[in-house]
């Protein structure tokens, strides 16, 4: 079981030049297929290049500029999922090839995926919620891992916007890809696994968010914890069905790798070769989202102002895994739960104490 710990955690040097290394080749990758001589993924893949020069225009109107003026970075969690939407709109409406019926489920899937955040992103932005003189939690979070390496904020924002414009660009367009040019006319029972995760993982998702908005709402403690529903299986539910989501569309990606057409003197029956690191830059879509959500910007940055605004956090960590769930085995409620009870306990004590005898 993961437990937290009050330290600002810094990634060692490597670890870090390996990101950038990953990212580096998934971005070429993504952007050239490693030069396939097949021509229809040739021209897949100078669309590919149209795409990123798309969302490296929403990133610096949504996310850059404003960062930079405002000093604040929320701004990347409006452009990304617009970046999906943007991604989705793309995809379907300019990479041909794939059987029609599945580009078009998965680029409807992934509009409402991304709508879905932009929603909530511009309501947090319309009530006030997200403010432009004071960032939220994960990225200030951000902000002292930059102070205790000793970096410059304002450039290490522009930094982090233009990593999650890589992953948009790269590895979170892969596997949208490769679903929608697929030119099968049946679904795979890989495809219908995969959009009935898909379907459970946003569901999953929505539920925990709907069941933490609605504790907040009628707790009298603001400093209680959430530890009701799917937030008593793990204490990051919405985080994990977001990763689900993007296992989803990596499972269903497996069915339509990029492959070079085969030659002429090909057997019958040969899908052609299947280009260099495909499987690696296809795996590292769901490896690197649980990097995001656990590690980068998700569960630990949370965790971190959660232990210092609510008091029985702590004891909630030893009580329930972070990240995968865990069906609860027994009724375990933290002290606040509990505190909850007992004043309901003698709610009830009193009203049998004043209620007439018989």
């Amino acid at each position: 079981m993961t437990h937290f710990s009050g330290e600002v955690q810094i990634e060692p040097a490597l670890f870090r030049a390996l990101k950038w290394a990953i990212f580096i080749f998934g971005m070429y990758f993504t952007n050239t297929l490693l030069h396939c001589s097949n021509a229809d993924l040739a021209l897949h893949a100078s669309l590919l290049r149209v795409h990123t020069a798309y969302q490296a225009v929403l990133f610096l109107i949504v996310a850059s500029a404003p960062a930079f003026f405002t000093g604040v970075m929320w701004w990347v969690d409006l452009a990304w999922p617009l970046g999906l939407c943007l991604m989705s709109v793309f995809v379907g409406t300019h990479i041909d090839g794939g059987w029609a019926p599945r580009k078009l489920v998965v680029c409807l899937v992934l509009l409402v995926h991304g709508l879905r955040m932009a929603v909530g992103a511009f309501y947090a932005i319309i009530s006030g919620v997200w403010k432009t003189d004071k960032d939220i939690p994960r990225y200030r979070y951000q902000r002292l891992r930059c102070a205790k390496l000793g970096g410059i904020w304002w450039v290490e924002m522009q930094v982090e916007i233009f990593v999650q414009f890589l992953a948009n660009s790269a590895f979170l367009v892969l596997p949208i890809y490769c679903i929608a040019s697929n030119p099968s006319e049946s679904i795979s029972p890989v495809e219908a696994a995969a959009l009935v995760l898909w379907i459970g993982a946003y569901v999953f998702e929505n539920t925990a968010d709907a069941t933490k908005i609605s504790h907040f709402q009628n707790a009298k403690d603001k400093t209680s914890v959430c530890d009701v529903g799917l937030w008593s299986w793990c204490r990051h539910p919405n985080f994990f069905g977001e990763w689900l989501l993007w296992v989803a569309y990596a499972i269903a990606a497996l069915c339509n790798l990029p492959r070079d057409l085969p030659g002429d003197d090909a057997d019958d029956g040969d899908n052609g070769r299947l280009i260099p690191g495909s499987l690696f830059v296809l795996a590292c879509t769901p490896a690197l989202m649980y990097y995001c959500l656990v590690f980068y910007t998700g569960a630990v940055p949370a965790e971190f102002f959660s232990r210092y605004k609510r008091p029985q956090y702590d004891q909630y960590c030893k009580k329930v895994p972070m990240f995968f769930p865990t069906w609860p085995a027994t009724a375990t409620p933290t002290a606040t739960s509990a505190k909850q009870a007992s004043g309901a306990e003698k709610e009830n004590n009193i009203a049998l104490r004043r209620s007439p005898r018989k």
